[in-house]
């Protein structure tokens, strides 16, 4: 198959012949070498991952290297930096039928896609954590919202209950003036029937009178304003209680939207760990 191969050990000539196969056991683009124990007799790489070792090249320091001397398989992480591609190498030392090592295969699987999984999941990851903590924030105002509506609510309550007795205040006020009003009518009564001796007596009815008309009418204002008053309070009870209601309804909505989030970071923190696997 390669001339240069000849003078090599029939370990190393079947490794050959089974190189180009190598690559299909991976869904990720890999590279294959193969090396006596002292240089590269072949170089398998794709464009994609570059990796250095022509024919005749010698072995330097690294993976192959430690795996030939050592005679025992060698993984390592091979930074971007290196090739341009981030890459995981798997030397493994080739024995002849003595047990002697008479060199060395490597595969260099491209990290690229997993690299880009971590740090997908890492920005997913970061995004949630973010999104979480804005929601919970979201929620506690939401939640100081709610708090602060139902103490309006009952403050609203409790204006509506003193405005009712302020009305039995009124009505007591209105029976007072009615009782006035029939005392100063009595009065005028009984100084029509004193003549002239009845003219003081006369001048107190008119003012009993006088007096009673003018509570009358204040009672009537009252009333009218406790009337509009009372609506008022009606209407900003009712608004004070949907709002409540609607802030409540908010609140379980951001707790189910917070409670998806932990959920959803935990599977993303999973994928995370995956992708550091991998």
């Amino acid at each position: 198959m390669y001339e240069f191969m000849e003078n090599e050990h029939e370990v190393l000539k079947s490794a050959a012949v089974m190189m180009p196969y190598i690559p299909h056991f991976f869904e990720d683009e890999v590279s294959v070498a193969l090396t006596n124990r002292e240089i590269f007799l072949i170089n398998q790489a794709p464009p994609s991952l570059p990796i250095k070792g022509g024919y005749g090249d010698p072995i330097p320091a690294g993976g192959v290297r430690t795996a030939i001397e050592t005679d025992t398989p060698v993984v390592k992480e091979i930074p971007p930096s290196v090739y341009g591609v981030p890459f995981r190498s798997y030397s493994v030392p080739l024995h002849d039928e003595n047990g002697n090592v008479v060199g060395c295969i490597a595969v260099g699987r491209s990290l690229k896609r997993s690299s880009e999984m971590k740090e997908m999941s890492q920005n997913l990851f970061e995004l949630l954590d973010q999104s979480k903590d804005s929601i919970l924030n979201l929620l506690q105002g939401v939640q100081s919202l709610a708090a602060d509506n139902r103490e309006l609510a009952d403050m609203s309550v409790k204006t509506s209950k003193e405005t009712e007795g302020t009305s039995q205040i009124v009505k007591m006020i209105q029976n007072i003036s009615l009782q006035t009003n029939l005392l100063g009518i009595n009065a005028a009564i009984e100084a029509a029937n004193s003549g002239q001796a009845g003219r003081g007596f006369r001048v107190v009815a008119e003012e009993i009178q006088r007096l009673s008309k003018s509570a009358t009418e204040s009672v009537s204002k009252i009333e009218k304003t406790l009337a509009e008053m009372t609506k008022s309070v009606g209407f900003i009870s009712g608004k004070i209680v949907s709002s409540s209601d609607l802030f409540q309804r908010q609140a379980d909505t951001l707790k189910e939207i917070a409670d998806s989030l932990n959920k959803i970071s935990e599977i993303a923190g999973h994928v995370r760990s995956i992708a550091d696997s991998l």
